[in-house]
């Protein structure tokens, strides 16, 4: 009898051949396939993707119907309705620079009903040459541009306005690619800590996994030593669990990378 039918007469070896088991090993296998070419895919890819994202931490300076020894004025006249700050970031996400000519409609930044923006600003560049800048600016809106915009490129704008509303400021235009500005979805806190917590469980989960095959494979190995002459031993238990380590762990490293991607990066310029 050879080597391949006594193992297969073993509990690894039926476990090994069992259909049901390789047929699952199958659909993983493609699955992790389609995961990784996509994954691949979006990283090579060249697009625009203009974003933004508003700081949902409003400065109050001055709270509107509210007793105070601070006195707030713009341009000679008192402010009784709140004096408030906003932080407003736009950058380019994608991979394909943005220059100006690729501006098909002018970027606005626009405010709730119920806001007048009295004075905003540039607080942050990613680098000066961009040329990332204000063009113009009223009460209502506030128009932006630049020279170029590179993967990550943009910036912050700190904009001080009076009025309530409960809804957020706006980013409105369009690009070459790009009919709409995105706007960037960052999840609360707890969300944040699941997402940790469920990448944290599953990688103690690959690790538990990879331990309990590497003791598979040493059992399997014991099995296999009463099959082999004594001088190969040694030898097959190096082949073997080096096999599986290599295995999982490339499956890991897969997993790694497929959960960083959909994890999504941080707001740039620390917001």
């Amino acid at each position: 009898m050879s080597l391949w039918q006594d193992f297969k007469e073993t509990k690894t070896g039926k476990f090994c051949t069992d259909p049901a088991v390789a047929f699952i090993i199958a659909i993983l296998a493609i699955i992790i396939s389609f995961a990784t070419s996509y994954y691949f895919y979006k990283v090579s890819a060249k697009v625009r993707d203009l974003s933004f994202y508003t700081n949902p931490n409003t400065t109050i300076i001055v709270q509107s119907n509210t007793v105070s020894d601070l006195a707030v004025t713009y341009q000679g006249q008192t402010i009784t309705n709140g004096f408030y700050g906003q932080q407003i970031a736009i950058w380019n996400e994608g991979k394909e620079a943005i220059e100006t000519k690729d501006i098909l409609q002018q970027i606005i930044i626009k405010p709730p009903s119920g806001v007048q923006i009295l004075q905003p600003k540039v607080a942050k560049r990613s680098r000066d040459l961009t040329g990332f800048r204000i063009v113009t600016n009223t009460a209502l809106e506030v128009v932006l541009t630049w020279d170029i915009l590179e993967y990550r490129d943009g910036g912050v704008l700190q904009i001080f306005y009076t009025g309530n509303a409960k809804n957020a400021f706006t980013v409105e235009g369009a690009l070459r690619d790009q009919p709409k500005v995105r706007e960037w979805q960052v999840a609360m806190a707890k969300e944040k800590g699941m997402n940790k917590t469920a990448y944290t469980c599953l990688l103690m989960l690959a690790v538990g996994w990879m331990i309990f095959m590497y003791f598979k494979t040493l059992k399997s190995v014991e099995e296999l030593k009463e099959l082999l002459p004594q001088g190969k031993k040694i030898w097959s238990k190096v082949i073997t669990t080096t096999l599986t380590i290599v295995a999982i762990g490339g499956v890991m490293y897969s997993l790694h990378l497929l959960i960083g991607h959909v994890l999504q990066q941080p707001v740039p310029f620390g917001l």
